[in-house]
């Protein structure tokens, strides 16, 4: 058995036992949970979802830049629609149909097959490096708080080795991936980094906002370091190969590093619901994407 076959079977078993463990912890929890979305602040829940809908229209701007560098004209609105209108298909099973929903739109528009599949791989690896680069740095920086000696050195050297990455990443592709070495120039692509950085900050203030809706969680953690959990959290989740979209490997992991007044499985299932405002942005900038779609094809 190859090893895709076995990262495909890892996906197939993984995704519904994470469900039902984020589902035991949430009802074993329920008592705790009604307590807590009772007294939610509602504000704060509704400009964590806002701050997630702004994301969409963040975001696209990182390939904007690339397919800019790379002389393919695509102008901003096309790509944040590409973007928007295919967010469905980031709930299909395993993970990767976004992308591949994406790509058949840019195959259509005319890009070649190899272009586009370099430049997903260069957004993916990018993606992850900046999430551990970024949320490890800050994580590295968190108090003690009881944990294993080594568990700090370990998430500043992912984060060292997640930076190192970051700045080899144009030469590599440069020399060896990209069709032209001119196709990735430096200061372009770190600029597209700054603005990747800003997207996660982004992310991190709206799962800021998303906790300190709940006042009786206690976090012992400024907002700042908070975020950066959420940051690291969500790459480790991501370079999970066998968690599609990091679905449980996220929560645990910052379950683990936060530290509340509630219980572990009670706040790993609350975190958990943040992918509820997550699902309600996405289909939130979905419907604005149609809406725009829509009257732009009426004044044509």
């Amino acid at each position: 058995m190859n090893i895709k076959r076995l990262i495909d079977w890892a996906k197939l078993l993984f995704t519904p036992f994470a469900l039902l463990c984020l589902s035991y912890y949430g009802w074993q929890s329920k008592e705790i949970l009604t307590s807590l979305l009772v007294d939610a602040q509602l504000d704060r829940l509704i400009l964590s979802t806002i701050l997630w809908i702004s994301l969409h229209y963040f975001g696209p701007l990182f390939t904007f830049i690339i397919f800019k560098s790379s002389h393919l004209s695509l102008n901003y609105k096309k790509i944040v629609l590409i973007h928007t209108l295919r967010l469905p298909a980031k709930y299909l099973p395993g993970g990767i149909w976004h992308s591949v929903a994406r790509a058949t739109d840019y195959r259509n528009i005319g890009f070649s097959t190899r272009y586009i599949g370099t430049y997903l791989l260069l957004e993916n690896m990018v993606t992850a490096f900046v999430t551990l680069a970024l949320g490890g740095f800050i994580v590295s920086q968190l108090p003690e708080n009881g944990q294993a000696w080594f568990i700090k050195p370990l998430i500043l050297t992912i984060s060292s080795i997640a930076s190192t990455a970051i700045i080899l990443l144009p030469w590599l592709f440069g020399r060896y991936i990209f069709p032209s070495p001119k196709a990735l120039p430096k200061p372009t692509y770190f600029f597209s980094i700054i603005c990747l950085i800003v997207y996660w900050l982004l992310a991190a203030t709206a799962f800021v906002s998303f906790l300190s809706a709940f006042k009786s969680l206690g976090l012992s953690v400024s907002n700042i370091q908070t975020g950066g959990i959420y940051i690291f959290s969500w790459g480790v989740g991501f370079i999970s190969l066998f968690a599609p979209q990091g679905i449980g490997v996220a929560e645990f992991i910052s379950g683990q590093l936060l530290n509340t007044d509630i219980n572990k499985s009670s706040f790993i299932a609350l975190l958990a619901s943040f992918r509820f405002v997550v699902f309600i942005g996405d289909l939130l900038a979905w419907l604005i994407a149609i809406i725009i779609s829509e009257f732009s094809s009426s004044h044509q």
